[in-house]
Parts: C-alpha cells; sequence; structure tokens
C-alpha cells in the first residue's frame, strides 16, 4: 500500500476513532456493509460534481448565497457535493487555471482556501448534504502541474488533520493517481 493512502486510512481511523461529542458536524456519514447511512439510517447517495466550488465566486459570495445553492441542490434530490482541492488545470474549465489549488509547493495548505473548505462542509452539514472530496486531479497530473512525492504525502496529512472532527465528509480515494 502507498504512503498517500496509509496516510488517508490513518486520518479516517483517527477520525473515526472521535466519539461524535467532539464533532463539528450533526450529520455523520458511515459505511455500513455495502451501503452507507446518516445517523445510523440508510443514505440513498445521490451526488454531483460540483468540481469548482472552492473558486467559484458566485457560490462563494457570502454564507447565506452558499446555503441558498446548497438547499436548492438538496431540493432538487443531491445530497452529496463532489469537490475538488485542485483545479488548476489548464483544461479551460470554469474557473480553473493558475493558483486554483488548496496546496502550496511544499505541500502546506492555503489557510483562506481551506477555511473557505471548512465553511462550505459545515453549511453542507446543516442542510444535510455530503461532502466528497477529491485531493488532486489527473488534469493537473497530465500537464506537470503536481507535488514532489513529500509534499503529496504533507498536503495529505494536513489536510486530513484539519477536516478531522467533519463527520458529512467522505476521502475520494479511489480517483487519486498512483504511480508509485
Amino acid at each position: 500500500m502507498n504512503n498517500i493512502k496509509k496516510i488517508i486510512l490513518f486520518g479516517l481511523f483517527i477520525a473515526n476513532s472521535y466519539q461524535t461529542a467532539f464533532s463539528q458536524s450533526t450529520n455523520e456519514i458511515t459505511v455500513k456493509g455495502i451501503g452507507f447511512e446518516i445517523n445510523g439510517k440508510p443514505f440513498e447517495y445521490t451526488g454531483i460534481s460540483f468540481f469548482n466550488a472552492l473558486y467559484n465566486a458566485e457560490f462563494n459570495k457570502n454564507h447565506e448565497t452558499r446555503l441558498k445553492y446548497i438547499k436548492s441542490f438538496k431540493e432538487h434530490g443531491i445530497n452529496v457535493l463532489r469537490i475538488w482541492c485542485q483545479w488548476d488545470n489548464l483544461s479551460g474549465y470554469i474557473d480553473s487555471g493558475k493558483g486554483k489549488t488548496l496546496y502550496n509547493d511544499n505541500g502546506s495548505l492555503k489557510p483562506e482556501l481551506v477555511s473557505r473548505l471548512n465553511e462550505i462542509i459545515t453549511d453542507a452539514n446543516s442542510k444535510g448534504v455530503v461532502v466528497l472530496l477529491v485531493l488532486f486531479a489527473r488534469e493537473s497530473w497530465d500537464v506537470n502541474i503536481r507535488l514532489g512525492d513529500k509534499p503529496t504525502e504533507k498536503a495529505v496529512e494536513s489536510i486530513t488533520k484539519e477536516l478531522l472532527t467533519h463527520r458529512n465528509l467522505i476521502f475520494q480515494v479511489w480517483n487519486e493517481h498512483n504511480y508509485r
């Protein structure tokens, strides 16, 4: 098992070891058998890819605007938002481009974006919505926009620790590129 997966699994183990009393969230997503549960009840996972949520100016205009959008998603049956931490690809997607990444070159986190991500996850939680977080983008990797091995490990460890108290959060491990 590579180091990134070990760090993520360790982070998830630690997160699951914390009791709900220490949690910021009121909605806790868990796995039971081959399905998901939220707060101990079956959870029918219906998601949408909102890749650019961290970088979308309209969505992040203010707290009330963000809640309005999340509420609208929920009213249309969407209960999971898939968000990318890295959106710095050169493909011309909306809101993508240079610097649109949660990570500095050394693997440390950009505080403003971490704060925004925490706000998004908290706002999603208030509407009963789960966030599925994609840490890195293959589209960026393919054009040599990437962190080195050690900074990548630092980034994964840091974001895992930073988001530890959120219980309405899933890390999308299966999307991550692994050449090691």
